[in-house]
């Protein structure tokens, strides 16, 4: 019999303590691991859906046997061998499966004029391009030939038929769409005909440069239609009313209107962060933002889901709402909010992990937060099993994993090492000025801690993808976090009571303040010297080993009494990783035609070990440094280029050079006579450099 506990009247009831940071507890965790093993063993071997349903069956079967036999070790091992080959299957089946009619047949390498018909599966998203870099030529964008339009549109079609000159067929599948210019009166859900030139995604064109074509096939697109101009995308047919998808979509486009109209001066960040639109910012702004190391304030993460949830609780407390409604309502609107930003999956994350512990609260039990991550983890696979290597997706499940390790790190050493009570009451009979002090500087030093410690675990998966080590995001983070929070609440407050008219003007001039603040001191960062530096991407069996380190400090509950002997360790994975990517001479002549498009970029590698690069540009822009040269360089392992040849002052002989300097470090540039005697800004803005 269990003994009841008597609640005194007025007293609400409250949950036992929480159960310790423990991996292993948590059912879903080894559940979710299997899984997640399922869909890595796809990707790497491509397995047979129907290889892998009869491994299930087979499994399967050895468990239920098993099961009988009372041996509960080989039982729960063949039950994750079951979900391992579940995840195989289902990874396969949504990923690489294709229809008989699928768009993906017709799309061949060089490009042929067809025409579609279908669906458009999103809202159409402008990018804006600048319009006066000396170093851009004008006549280039996208692969278009012609004047260069201020932005662009990307769309995705979901195919229903095709022409290819034989008539209307019967086609399925889904398609990028590229149009130069602004599509008008266009929005998901309206069913459109576009005519334009489809091909298949390429491949890289150089080793080490990022794989587009796979990233598209992630997103369950097969080819890509590039149309001539704006009106070779007609509508047939204004269906976005039928749709949920559309309706968000409207919602969206007037929350973007509004901000503009509001906060007119930073509409582009307003939008990004209150909305998870990035349409508005140009490439150079993103750029910005990651190299300072705060990318992750651009987008909707989970971060700011917590942000409004404890916003949206504090309001509807004062509004003497019950826990019960209030915690219907948060949670509802939180997952309004979510689909509306988009349904990232950081945001999913932190939807789901709300969404259990207010269930836990309502059902009075106690939460286990890793076994909450655990299933927002596989929602979010459930939902799209390639999000298993998307970054943002790794890195908000890294943190959030972190930071609960670091909760229950920081209760267990509280709970072992009590506060002296004599000590206690000495704090408390302080001056108040006093104590507020204590307090907010303990609060900003947790903080600092706290991103110190995030930023030591995300910055080598981040660096093997973006190739950036952000050293002034130590020193940024914190009040940049604190800012667009500030700054979300504001903007949110900003969108409610747009109908209000001049009550809308406080938030509005909150809400462009805080963001001018926060893109001030980014410009500041910038600039400062040794801010950040680019850098390769570490070697894969590093990162790996890097990572199942951190999962044994995580997973191992007094992890934290060999606290030495840990960090020893880490410090000699570094060192080894570091003289991994030590490059030395490969004893012979090495001589590389770069595929850049139109220009040249040929990288000569000497017996001795030095590196001459001959031109350095291309009809591209200077974007062709980040996406092929500078990629091939740290996949041969150069850091350092010993001399720039440059041929002559054509821009796609030159106009990478300003990049090539920013990520390299160069020993000199050599140029003929002839390109001194010229004269012209985008030569000047080179040789400047």
């Amino acid at each position: 019999m269990s003994a009841a506990t008597i609640q005194p009247p007025g007293v609400a009831s409250v949950p036992p303590a929480a159960p310790p940071f423990a991996v292993w507890r948590a059912p879903l965790v080894p559940a979710a691991l299997a899984f997640t093993a399922g869909i890595l063993i796809d990707r790497l071997g491509n397995v047979p859906v129907a290889g892998s349903l009869f491994l299930v069956l087979a499994f399967l079967s050895a468990w239920v046997i098993t099961l009988r036999d009372r041996a509960a070790g080989l039982s729960l091992l063949y039950l994750g061998l079951a979900l391992v080959s579940i995840g195989a299957a289902y990874h396969q089946q949504r990923r690489n499966m294709l229809a008989r009619d699928d768009v993906s047949l017709l799309a061949l390498e060089k490009s042929r004029p067809v025409a579609l018909r279908g669906i458009l599966d999103q809202e159409p998203r402008q990018r804006w391009h600048p319009q006066h870099d000396p170093l851009q030529p004008s006549h280039w964008i996208q692969g278009y030939r012609g004047p260069a339009p201020q932005v662009s549109t990307v769309a995705v079609l979901r195919v229903q038929s095709s022409n290819s000159g034989a008539g209307w067929q019967p086609t399925s599948g889904r398609v990028q769409l590229l149009v130069p210019g602004k599509l008008q009166q266009l929005h998901c859900g309206d069913s459109v005909e576009a005519a334009g030139r489809l091909l298949a995604p390429p491949p890289p064109s150089n080793p080490g440069e990022n794989d587009h074509r796979e990233e598209l096939r992630d997103r369950g697109i097969s080819a890509v239609l590039r149309a001539e101009r704006p009106d070779a995308v007609c509508r047939l047919e204004e269906n976005w009313q039928y749709s949920v998808s559309g309706w968000l979509a409207r919602l969206r486009r007037w929350a973007v209107a509004e901000l503009e109209r509001a906060v007119p001066q930073q509409a582009g960040l307003a939008a990004a962060l209150v909305l998870g639109d990035d349409s508005r910012l140009p490439s150079e702004e993103w750029q910005k933002y990651a190299r300072t190391g705060i990318i992750h304030v651009l987008v909707v993460s989970g971060q700011q889901l917590v942000v409004l949830a404890g916003f949206l609780w504090f309001v509807l407390r004062t509004l003497r709402l019950r826990q019960r409604q209030c915690l219907g309502l948060v949670v509802g609107l939180l997952w309004f909010y979510a689909l509306l930003t988009g349904g990232r999956p950081p945001v999913l994350r932190a939807v789901v992990v709300v969404t259990v512990f207010a269930g836990a609260v309502l059902l009075r039990r106690v939460p286990v937060s890793i076994n909450a991550l655990a299933l927002a983890w596989l929602v979010v696979l459930l939902i799209q099993p390639s999000d298993v290597r998307d970054l943002g997706c790794l890195l908000t499940f890294l943190c959030v994993a972190t930071l609960h390790w670091y909760a229950d790190l920081v209760r267990r050493r509280e709970k072992d090492n009590p506060i002296d009570p004599q000590q206690q009451w000495l704090l408390d009979t302080e001056p108040l000025w006093k104590q507020c002090l204590r307090r907010v500087w303990q609060m900003i030093a947790s903080l600092y801690l706290i991103n110190a410690l995030l930023w030591c675990l995300v910055t080598p998966l981040a660096a093997s993808r973006i190739h950036t080590l952000a050293l002034v995001g130590l020193l940024i983070g914190p009040p940049i976090i604190v800012g667009t929070g500030a700054a979300l609440i504001a903007g949110f407050l900003t969108l409610l009571s747009a109908p209000l008219g001049v009550v809308q003007m406080p938030f509005a001039w909150a809400t462009g303040a805080l963001l001018s603040a926060c893109d001030w001191l980014v410009n500041l960062a910038d600039r400062l010297p040794g801010a950040f530096w680019y850098i390769g991407p570490p070697a894969t069996w590093w990162l790996i080993g890097f990572y199942l380190l951190a999962a044994i400090v995580f997973a191992w509950p007094q992890a934290n009494q060999h606290g030495r002997k840990l960090a020893l360790a880490g410090a000699a994975w570094l060192c080894l990783g570091l003289l991994a990517g030590v490059r030395l001479p490969a004893g012979e002549l090495r001589v590389t035609f770069l595929a850049v498009g139109h220009g040249n970029c040929t990288v000569i590698e000497t017996p001795d070990g030095r590196v001459l690069l001959y031109d350095v540009g291309s009809l591209k822009g200077p974007s062709v440094v980040r996406h092929q040269v500078a990629p091939f360089l740290w996949h041969r392992g150069i850091r350092r280029i010993d001399e720039v040849l440059l041929s002559h002052a054509d821009l796609d002989h030159i106009n990478g050079l300003p990049e090539l300097c920013r990520r390299f470090t160069v020993g000199q540039v050599t140029v003929t006579p002839s390109l001194q005697q010229q004269s012209s800004a985008a030569l000047r803005q080179v040789l400047e450099q």
